[in-house]
């Protein structure tokens, strides 16, 4: 199998970058999702989520007929890099985006 990034990743971590290098003002700062949610935890996550979602990154590998980008495994983890790079998180606001959404797009 072929690790090296193809052409194709390499922009979609440029775009990615550009964009949460632009926007990473908005974001929460990172907590525990484990922990106790401090006054205002649960707006700011909402807020994150829906600047997030303005640019089409909440649910990078989601099709895109569905909402999402139609990211491949590859660019997926780039996400991940990225926002780790920068020390955000994921948007987490429920399992909707992880569960409920792909087993709706699977079996719906």
């Amino acid at each position: 199998m072929d690790f090296n990034y193809t052409p194709e990743d390499q922009a979609f971590r440029t775009e990615v970058r550009a964009w949460l290098e632009a926007n990473k003002k908005f974001a929460p700062p990172p907590s525990n999702i484990m922990a106790d949610e401090g006054a205002g935890d649960w707006e700011a996550r909402v807020n994150w989520h829906k600047k997030l979602n303005e640019g089409g990154w909440v649910a990078v590998n989601w099709p895109k007929e569905y909402g999402g980008r139609g990211a491949t495994v590859m660019q997926r983890l780039i996400y991940r890099e990225e926002l780790g790079r920068l020390g955000l998180n994921e948007p987490m606001i429920g399992m909707g985006i992880s569960l409920l959404g792909p087993t709706l797009m699977h079996w719906g």
